[in-house]
């Protein structure tokens, strides 16, 4: 299978999302997740941003069809990844004895959600102007 199949195959792309949530319950709930050596400051921060974020994307991209997601879809979609990032961490609170829920990594997620929301919106807005560009500028050509 080719990278490009692989990329527009609809299974492959549930499949790494449910890879990824699996991977996040996972590493959420270890009684003894991994950590760096020597321990970096605000490295939990970062995994919870980084991790919801991917969420986030590979909810939209396993959503994606011919025709882009509107804004309101990502919106969605990110919510939806936040909203589980709470889930999982009430269950770290219930389920683990060495895990805690905490506000802060809740954030985390939220942030990274966010990013991806950020990254997703300019790029619709680049593409929007650039078509809108090109389309004027073949307007022109067209009249001359």
């Amino acid at each position: 299978m080719s990278i490009s199949s692989f990329i527009t195959c609809k299974l492959c792309r549930c499949i790494v999302l449910f890879v990824w949530v699996l991977t996040i319950f996972w590493l959420s709930l270890d009684p003894t997740p991994p950590t760096p050596e020597p321990k970096i400051l605000g490295w939990d921060k970062i995994l919870h941003a980084i991790a919801y974020g991917c969420l986030t994307l590979f909810g939209g991209w396993t959503l994606t069809g011919a025709v882009p997601l509107p804004k309101s879809i990502w919106v969605a979609v990110a919510a939806a990844a936040v909203l589980l990032g709470g889930i999982v961490e009430l269950f770290q609170k219930a389920l683990t004895e060495t895990r805690t829920a905490e506000l802060t990594d809740f954030l985390a997620n939220a942030f990274g959600a966010g990013i991806i929301l950020l990254g997703v919106f300019a790029r619709k807005e680049y593409t929007r102007r650039h078509s809108n560009h090109h389309r004027k500028s073949s307007d022109a050509a067209g009249s001359r």
